[in-house]
């Protein structure tokens, strides 16, 4: 009898992880466009997720685009990582901004990009931010913005 209701225990009923497929694979997204949507997600939890994720992968593309002369492989795919979220990330933070769960992790990523058009923003989060801790790093991230010089194109 209890051999009988071991087995059904282990047998009757799978068991899955929250956002899991069948195999037990997490469904996380996949390319960069679709992790920067997830920021203007209406679940705090997707949004949060998805700006630590976003702001680990530029700092890392940032810290391998300056490693080496620029010729490795490793190199040149940082670069194109960097281009890109400047390209898509960069204006979807500036509009994530309004939502205070990710305002600190989208102002660092604004930040790190050096994309002076979210300046404007990330001083109004500062004035919106009643947290002093997460206005001291809104400060920080505009300070680092404000040591680099804009890029002026001929």
């Amino acid at each position: 009898m209890r051999l009988l209701l071991l087995l059904l225990c282990l047998v009757g009923h799978p068991a899955f992880a929250v956002n899991a497929d069948a195999n037990g694979r997490s469904q996380a997204p996949q390319t960069l466009a679709e992790t920067a949507s997830a920021l203007g997600s209406g679940k705090s939890s997707e949004r949060r997720f998805a700006a630590r994720v976003l702001r680990q992968q530029v700092k890392s593309a940032l810290k391998q685009s300056s490693r080496g002369n620029g010729t490795s492989l490793l190199s040149a795919d940082a670069l194109l990582f960097l281009e890109d979220a400047d390209r898509t990330l960069a204006p979807r933070c500036v509009t994530a901004l309004k939502h205070a769960d990710v305002r600190v992790a989208c102002a660092q990523i604004i930040a790190v990009l050096e994309y002076h058009a979210g300046r404007a923003a990330i001083a109004q989060a500062i004035a919106q931010e009643d947290h002093p801790g997460r206005a001291r790093r809104l400060a920080r991230a505009l300070r680092q913005l404000d040591t680099t010089a804009p890029e002026v194109t001929p």
